[in-house]
């Protein structure tokens, strides 16, 4: 048994985040349901009192705690920024850089 709900977006929210909860439940591209809101919007009229009865009646998405995640013991020491020296480069013949004549 499938089970997905439908929650309004928190990523993929422009005013209330239903058009992007939508999408996220069809799997499909928020643009195209916003798309189809703006022509019910405009040729039907009943989108914007739709927008709004969705706005309140779809639940916002629980917000689960990651209790998961164990921060990495210390280590005395290491700099997680270090970059070890650059090395010269070689040339691309293979042959060792020839020093300057004095």
């Amino acid at each position: 048994m499938n089970n997905k709900k439908l929650y309004k977006s928190v990523t993929d929210k422009k005013i209330a985040g239903v058009c992007g909860g939508i999408a996220e439940y069809f799997g499909i591209d928020s643009t195209w349901i916003r798309l189809g809101w703006a022509l019910m919007i405009l040729f039907a009229g009943t989108g914007v009192l739709a927008y709004i009865i969705c706005a309140i009646v779809m639940p916002d998405p629980p917000a689960y705690v990651d209790t998961t995640y164990q921060q990495p013991p210390y280590q005395p020491g290491f700099d997680p920024n270090y970059q070890p020296p650059q090395q010269p480069q070689q040339p691309m013949d293979g042959q060792p850089p020839q020093q300057p004549q004095a």
